[in-house]
């Protein structure tokens, strides 16, 4: 696995990168309504934490070429274990897996 944070400020611009003109699988969102939604009310929800510096995480996950073509559970998995790793348990996310 590699893994690659970037953090930001613009909730609208990443699910626009993650999700337009992309050929790519909503695998899960948690937190929002919709992925339609979730720049708008992860954007109002991170406005509530005026301590925050960083509130937008971007953690890009990609398998290694030895690990083959993983099913959505491992994904599902990967993923809740880089939350506990980085304490983000109960966080909002979208889960977005986009082809090769």
């Amino acid at each position: 696995m590699i893994a690659k944070p970037s953090w930001g400020a613009n909730f609208a611009g990443l699910v626009d990168y993650l999700t337009v003109n992309r050929d790519h699988q909503v695998l899960h969102f948690e937190g929002v309504s919709s992925v339609e939604n979730a720049a708008e009310e992860m954007e109002a929800a991170a406005s509530l934490n005026s301590r925050a510096k960083r509130k937008l995480l971007h953690l890009s996950i990609s398998a290694a070429h030895e690990d083959g073509q993983l099913s959505d559970d491992k994904w599902l998995y990967i993923v809740s274990q880089q939350q506990k790793a980085l304490g983000l348990d109960g966080h909002s996310h979208d889960i977005c897996i986009h082809s090769m």
